[in-house]
């Protein structure tokens, strides 16, 4: 009996275990992509104090990540609540 309830479940099982893989390489993405962000922020830091881009286009360039950072960041806490709540 046992046997046939592994083999019915299968398929969900298989799809779900996908499921899971997918969101946690998604997951990966965000936290890689905000790190590569701090990594460019740092990097416009620098080029502005050599003197190598205007304050201008630094504080555009700065306002760019700091907005790609707070949707990471704001992703991270809502899926933070959802985990919290399903707990």
């Amino acid at each position: 009996m046992f046997i046939v309830d592994d083999i019915l479940r299968f398929p969900v099982s298989g799809i779900w275990f996908v499921m899971k893989e997918i969101h946690n390489a998604a997951q990966q993405e965000l936290q890689d992509e905000g790190e590569t962000i701090r990594q460019k922020l740092r990097e416009y830091y620098m080029l502005l104090d050599s003197g190598k881009i205007t304050e201008e286009e630094f504080d555009r360039r700065e306002c760019e990540m700091l907005d790609r950072l707070e949707k990471i960041e704001t992703l991270r806490r809502d899926r933070d609540e959802d985990r919290a709540a399903q707990a």
